[in-house]
């Protein structure tokens, strides 16, 4: 599992590392400050929130590995991960 969340943090990333030349300055710049967005937006979820969506996005845990660790039902889980990523939704547009 660890192995999975570092990819999909390198995924992120890659628009930041991907090519032969070094990204430009701004590039870095835009990456850095979409990653402290969601760094502050996920530190406002409220905490289960929060919880269940890392278990299951970043980590790659199913919802019914996540509902069986925090004992909630699998429906608590889809509608926490929902609403977290209703959150974060507009960090994406930006």
């Amino acid at each position: 599992r660890q192995a999975m969340a570092e990819r999909r943090l390198l995924d992120l990333l890659e628009p930041v590392t991907a090519g032969a030349q070094a990204p430009s300055a701004e590039l870095v710049t835009a990456q850095r400050q979409r990653i402290l967005r969601l760094e502050r937006r996920l530190a406002r979820l409220p905490q289960r929130r929060r919880e269940v969506f890392l278990l299951v996005r970043a980590y790659g845990y199913t919802h019914r590995e996540v509902a069986d660790r925090l004992g909630i039902s699998i429906e608590a889980v889809e509608k926490h991960v929902v609403r977290a990523v209703l959150d974060c939704t507009d960090l994406a547009e930006n």
